[in-house]
Formats: structure tokens, sequence, C-alpha cells
């Protein structure tokens, strides 16, 4: 374990102003005083609420420093605790850097070469942290367990690979070979490392990559991916039972892959998004395509989580380097930006987020190293 530099910054918690459903209005939102106030809770322990955008406000900022000149493929998750997780490629290694409640950087545990690899934490088993190269369990106190486990799909290389937190443990998906190698491959993870046993879930040629849906539990509700091979189809499964199941539709059919970032359920819709130079939300078994050109970044560096059922909310970097986060509804237009961060030397950057109980977390490569975020949207008491 090596303790890490840390770059804190504190900003608002809470605001006042409520974003209606027909706020256009693309100024920044106000932060308030910093103050989380007392809760009255016993430590450790998180309030419920029912989150709102129209209360949402930065509850902290950090970075974790890193050592390769190129850290990568950030991504983010919430911890029981209360804690942050953030897991990120430095070289050829993959670290946990964990966060407190204030944003500070408390450890980073080394957890082996898995490359680029995605986090799924469920809330009483610990965590999977999944690579195209390998995985590594954590136990419930999020401390790797046992060694690193080869993931290797049908005993091909792993690309376009997801990990996904259920009920009754994990769902891991691959794709074997390398895009466009069907099938679509899903495998069932508890809570002891263990070699995948995959299984097909769509005979569809998967396109890199996964991406999935969660609840603010940080259960998986869909899993959606890119099909071929006549043409480029987003496509998108429930997941139930522990399984990626029933087949929802696929969305109009695009010319190009720029790759998705990121499968969002919003109430009884399910939308993937491209964001590109300008936002693009494609909606399964509807085929309707929303391009949200007042969303404007700087290439293929978003996200998208949703915020219960309040809003579905865009990360990605603006044209000026910013990297902020702006909430949509299906028939309104874009939201203000919540500015994350101003511009630094980065213009492009790999980016994630996700919802927790009482907002979103964000994770995103910045200047500094590997930057995260917690975005509070409980509104005043």
């Amino acid at each position: 374990m090596r303790l890490l530099p840390i770059l804190l910054v504190l900003a608002g918690c809470y605001c006042s102003h409520r974003v209606d459903d027909d706020d256009d209005d693309d100024t920044d939102r106000p932060m308030g005083d910093g103050s989380v106030g007392d809760t009255g809770l016993a430590d450790g322990e998180i309030p419920i609420c029912t989150p709102a955008w129209g209360s949402c406000g930065i509850r902290w900022t950090g970075s974790a420093a890193a050592t390769a000149e190129t850290p990568s493929s950030p991504d983010v998750a919430f911890l029981p605790n209360g804690d942050v997780a953030v897991v990120y490629r430095d070289g050829d290694q993959t670290f946990l850097a964990r966060f407190d409640e204030a944003g500070e950087v408390l450890s980073e545990t080394t957890l082996g070469n898995l490359g680029d690899a995605r986090i799924a934490v469920h809330p009483e088993l610990g965590a999977v942290v999944a690579g195209e190269r390998a995985i590594r369990w954590l136990d419930p106190d999020f401390e790797p367990v046992g060694e690193v486990v080869a993931n290797r799909p049908m005993g091909a290389e792993a690309f376009g690979v997801d990990v996904a937190a259920v009920p009754e443990g994990f769902l891991l998906f691959a794709i074997p070979g390398g895009p466009g190698d069907p099938p679509a491959l899903q495998a069932q993870l508890d809570s002891e490392p263990t070699t995948p046993e995959f299984i097909p879930f769509s005979e569809r040629s998967p396109l890199l990559p996964y991406e999935h849906a969660e609840d603010p539990s940080g259960f998986a509700t869909h899993i959606g991916f890119e099909a071929g091979p006549s043409g480029i189809f987003p496509v998108a499964f429930t997941v139930e039972d522990s399984s990626a199941s029933a087949f929802i539709g696929m969305g109009e059919g695009r010319g190009a892959t720029t790759f998705i970032d990121g499968v969002v359920a919003y109430r009884d819709r399910v939308f993937i998004y491209y964001q590109g130079f300008s936002a693009t939300l494609v909606e399964v078994g509807a085929a309707e395509t929303f391009q949200l050109f007042e969303a404007e970044g700087t290439g293929n560096n978003g996200h998208v989580s949703s915020l219960g059922d309040d809003r579905i909310v865009l990360f990605f970097t603006e044209t000026s380097g910013r990297v902020v986060a702006r909430p949509w509804r299906p028939g309104g237009s874009v939201g203000r930006a919540l500015e994350l961060a101003s511009p630094d030397g980065l213009r492009t950057r790999d980016m994630r987020s996700a919802p927790w109980a009482r907002g979103l977390l964000a994770t995103w490569e910045c200047e500094a190293g590997i930057c995260a975020a917690a975005i509070e949207c409980c509104p005043s008491p």
C-alpha cells in the first residue's frame, strides 16, 4: 500500500434553486457554503433521501496522484461505509484509491496487472475489479483476497469488459477474441476468487464496450452494447435474476461507431449514450435518437447516469476544457452545467460516473492524476 499526495478542493453541498422541467438556462449552478450539517446519524450511516437535480451541488472533489504519464480508465463506486472507491490503471498496474467522506485520499492499494478495469461493489460481499487481462476480488473490508485470476473468455483475450453487482453476487461481461466476435458472454461470480465460466446471452456480434445501468443501491438493471455485423446497432437487455435476460430491443442504426459512453434507465425507458462533439442518446426499442447539440464536448470522453427518475445526467468535457455534469429529460432541453473541474492541461479524458443514495459520483483523468467528485442531491431539511 502506498500513500498518495492529496489535492483536495472542498465546495458547497446544498443549493436552494431547483431546476424546473423547462429550465434551459446554461449558466453555472451556484454553490453552497461547504457545510454538511449535523444529520443526527451514527458515524458511517448514510442518510436516505429522494435526490433531485435542483438540490445538487458538489460535496467534495479530490485527486489521486499517479506516477505514469498517462493514467487511464478510471471507474468509481460507492462503498457501504461511506467511502468512495476509484480504480484506474497507472503504467502496468491497476490501483484502488479510497476517498473518505471529505474527499481525502486515505490509501491506494495495488491490485495487479489487470489492465483497464471496472469495479462493482456489493453491499455485503465486497467487490470485484475486472480488467481485460485479469480479475481481482476484494473482501467486505475492500482489501484484496486471493490471487489475480486471468480473464480469458473461451480461452481468448477479453475485450469490452464490464462487471456489475447483482443481489446474488456479480456479473462479468466480456467479448472473446476481439470486437465483432460472437457471442456476447456473461459469467456469474460470487465472493470467492474463481476462474469465470462464461455462457452466451446473445448471439449478436458485440462491439466495444459493454456498459450497464444501475440503481442507487449499485445493482445492475440493464446491460447494453453495440452489435454487428450487418451495421452498427445499440442493443440492450434487462438484468433479472442475476443474469442478463430479456432483450429490450435495438436503437436506430449508426453509420460508424464512436463506442458507447454509458447505458441509462430512466423510468420505463432505456438509452445508450454517445459523447462525441455533441451528446447523443439513442433510445433502444423505440428507434428514436436525441441529438443534444447544446452539450458540446471534446470527443469520445463522457459518461451518463440517472438521478432516480428526476433526470438523466451527462458527464463530459466541454470544448473549453471544463469538466461538467448537465441534466436532461426526454423532450426537454439540456439543463445548466454543474462544474466539476475548471480547465487544466487535458482536453480529452476518460470519464465514469455512478449513482449513490444521495446523488452521483464521477471520476476522470486530470492533470493531477485521477480526479473524483461526489455530488450531493438531497434537498435541504
